[in-house]
This record gives structure tokens, sequence and C-alpha cells, in this order.
């Protein structure tokens, strides 16, 4: 036996400390060039805006007009090669109906009309929303437009797009909860010197916070704020722009995410017209690398020994994750955007952290023990 475990380690160190080539099975740059028009439901001189998509990628949520006003609506596919379906009104008695956010389960919802904040509920996803209940924002500066929410897992973190009227435009605003009906306003969302927060959305785990950054020039492009772990606030230093999505140039916003960022959907605007929103959505692909002067692996597990909790720094954002026991079963595996990844492992023991970059592929043995 103990041959077999110094035999799975001197493997592991040797596909994974001293590497520096590219793995193909390893998580490659991530590339968003896949863009489609979803042209099987937008409506030409007509908004579709606002979208939200499922973690899976197959059903999203949006804010539809229609000659006779806006409507909450949603539309789904059958699988990843169909079109998206004619789109279905979804009653929520809301007259000025603008935005949403939903669950990772899709019975709560978190929807906007102009100027308010609504909670609605259902108990399944094919039953209808209890009718609407109103969400007090607390300490909220003075604003004429509200829209974009968004929800961190526990749904006691929002973010929230205002038009403050001393400003004049869009600011990203952070709140957190004070009770079932009520948040309390807590700070704005700053980005680096020089660029201006537009709106924003959640990734489905919490840890990365895309936003729309408006230019002076009336563009706006895509950025993205990483965090460890939810209850931190989000890092400046990693900022970072998304430049695959940024290729589509024009007015872009309203940035939605599946797990993993599988899948994103967005509007595109060509006029600057609220009735020129469309949506498009962009799947997440890897390409594959083979160039030789790769930068040096910066992959560290700390603190270790550990009692169970540790800090994976990554060096990078978007790569994959592998964790080991002794016995060489891998007991986890799983996709990180950010660069710092908090996990944790409840059993003692010795494991094995693997992480798959677009430079290569490092390993680090961590012991877990309770002293």
């Amino acid at each position: 036996m103990k041959n077999v475990i110094t035999l799975f380690f001197l493997m592991i160190s040797m596909n994974g400390i001293s590497q520096s080539s590219v793995d193909f099975n390893a998580v490659n740059p991530i590339n968003f060039e896949s863009y489609r028009s979803l042209n099987e439901i937008n409506e030409a001189n007509l908004a579709d805006a606002y979208p939200w998509i499922s973690p899976d990628g197959l059903r999203i949520y949006y804010t539809k007009e229609f000659s006779t006003g806006l409507e909450f609506v949603y539309t789904q596919r059958k699988d990843y090669q169909s079109d998206f379906s004619a789109p279905i009104i979804i009653p929520t008695e809301i007259s000025e109906f603008t935005s949403c956010w939903l669950s990772v389960n899709e019975l709560n919802a978190y929807v906007t009309d102009r100027s308010h904040l609504y909670y609605l509920h259902r108990t399944s996803p094919n039953s209808e929303f209890e009718p609407p209940i109103i969400i007090h924002l607390d300490g909220i500066p003075d604003y004429n437009f509200l829209s974009g929410p968004s929800l961190d897992r526990t749904q006691n973190e929002l973010f929230i797009s205002i038009n403050e009227t001393s400003i004049g435009y869009l600011k990203v605003v952070k709140f957190k909860r004070t009770s079932e009906n009520s948040f309390s306003f807590e700070k704005y969302i700053e980005l680096p010197f020089g660029f201006m927060p537009h709106l924003g959305q959640l990734s489905k785990d919490g840890l990365s916070l895309c936003v729309s950054v408006k230019q002076k020039e009336g563009h706006s492009k895509f950025y993205k704020l990483s965090r460890a772990y939810s209850e931190e606030s989000f890092d400046l230093e990693s900022f970072q722009e998304l430049i695959g999505l940024n290729k589509l140039g024009g007015i872009i916003s309203q940035l939605s995410m599946s797990s993993n960022m599988d899948w994103v959907v967005g509007i595109t605007n060509s006029e600057g017209l609220w009735q020129n929103n469309d949506l498009f959505i962009v799947k997440k692909e890897f390409t594959s690398h083979t160039d030789k002067h790769r930068q040096p692996l910066n992959v560290m597990a700390y603190p270790n020994p550990t009692t169970g909790e540790i800090y994976i720094n990554c060096g990078t954002s978007n790569v994959k994750v592998e964790i080991f026991n002794v016995m060489g079963q891998q007991i986890d595996r799983f996709i990180s955007s950010s660069a710092l990844v908090n996990y944790q492992i409840k059993e003692d023991g010795v494991y094995v952290v693997r992480v798959f970059t677009e430079h290569g592929i490092q390993s680090q043995q961590v012991i877990v023990s309770p002293f």
C-alpha cells in the first residue's frame, strides 16, 4: 500500500509541479466567439431586454415590449442546438414591468418597475407567481429610476442599478437584507479610476459581478469583478475585461450568465433607443494553444497543514480544480471563475489539489489535521 501511495504522489508531482507545457485536457483560455442574435424571439422595433438565463442555459426570462406595454416573459429550448420557443407571458400584476432576477430553482423572483422593487414567489416552476410584495430599500439615495436586481445565493445581498437624481446616470448599488421585506443601503460598487459601472449581475455562484461599463463615447463594455467567497467585498485588483464579448462593439449591456458562465445572454443596441434592444446569446468555448513560451505557474494552497479550510491561489481566473485523496480517488472537481478559491475539506488526511490553467498544470499536497 505504501508503494502505491508513493507512486500516486510521484505521478502527480511529475504531471503537476514540474509541468509547464499545456495539457490539452486542462481548462484552456475562454473564448466568447460563438455569438448569436436571438432572432427567433427578438421583435423588430419593440424592445427585448433585461434577460436572466437559467443555470443550465435552457431558459431565459426577460422583459418584452408589446404594442400594449411591457410584460415579463420566458422562453425555453429543448437542447443547446435548438432555437428558443415563442415567449410566454408571466402574469405579475405589475403595470410597468422593467427587469427581473430569479433564484436558481426559479421559484423566487425579484422584479422592478421603474421605481420599485418587488418580490414574487411560486410553489413550482409551472405554477403562477403569487401577488407581488413590495421590497423596501432603506437609506437609498434619491433616485428616479432603478433596474437590474441581482442577489447572491442566500438572497441576503442585493445589487441593483439606480439613476440617482443628483448624478443623472446609472450606478450599481449594494444592499444588505435587514428583514424579510427590506434591504438597507450599504455602498456603491466602485471600479478603478476612469471606469463607471452601468448595470451589473452576479454569477450564479455569487463570486463574480459582471458589469456593463459605460464609456464617454457612448459605447459600453463588459468587465468582471471577482471575490474568493460571498462574504467578502469584490477586489478591485480582480477587475478584468471580458474581451471576447466586447468584440461585439456598439452598445452592449444587461449581461446574465448560466452556471460557470457556460452561456451568456445580454442585449445589443444599434442606435441607443429603448426600442432597439435585442437579445443575444454566447457560448463559452475553450481554445487550445501550443505556445511553448508559457508564464511560470504560481499555484499555492494555504494554510498547510490546515484544519479543513484552504485557500487555493490559482494565479489566474477560469481554471479547473481537482481534489484527490491519498488513495488517488478524485473527491471533487469544479471550474472556478475566480483566481482565489475558498474550499473546505471535511475529513482529516492527506490530499492533492490539482489546478489546470492556461499555462499548464500544477499540484500541491495538503495535510488536513485537527491540530
